[in-house]
């Protein structure tokens, strides 16, 4: 009886051995097949990386390229500053140029209504004159004529 209950537990022992080696065996598949996916796993994490640091490399060229057209868009800005700047430069020399031109007209519109005036004096001074002269050459004109007449009449006479 205790060379059966030996036996039982030799063949009770193989095939728990058997079972431990079947284990071993599907444990060493199963760190074959984990060792597998995790090589699988890290080379699809680097190709993961890899287009991490090409998504990075494209947002710094656009970082970049925004940065370029922010420079252009600066430059821009200045320019429409100087452009503003001589703009206003141009407003102010026109206001000027137009002021002075403003005040040439109002000093020759002066002068042109003081010849008028002087004008219109000079043509009074000449007609008063005139008139004058004219008043003068009818009253000789008419004692002359008195005197022909006198002097006919004592001819005749």
């Amino acid at each position: 009886m205790v060379e059966e209950k030996i036996d039982a537990m030799f063949e009770m022992i193989k095939i728990l051995t058997n079972e431990v080696s079947n284990l071993s065996t599907t444990v060493d598949t199963l760190t074959s097949r984990v060792d597998g996916l995790s090589t699988e796993m890290n080379q699809r994490f680097e190709s993961v990386d890899e287009r991490f640091d090409q998504v990075d490399t494209r947002f710094e060229s656009i970082d970049e390229r925004f940065d370029q057209v922010d420079t252009r868009f600066e430059s821009v800005d200045e320019r429409f500053d100087r452009v503003d700047t001589r703009s206003d430069a141009v407003d102010q020399r026109i206001r000027s140029f137009e002021q002075r031109v403003n005040e040439r007209f109002d000093t020759l519109e002066l002068k042109i209504d003081n010849l008028a005036t002087e004008s219109r004096s000079y043509f009074k001074h000449v007609e008063d004159r005139t008139d004058t002269h004219e008043s003068v050459l009818q009253k000789l004109f008419y004692q002359t004529h008195v005197n022909n007449m006198q002097i006919n009449k004592r001819r005749d006479k």
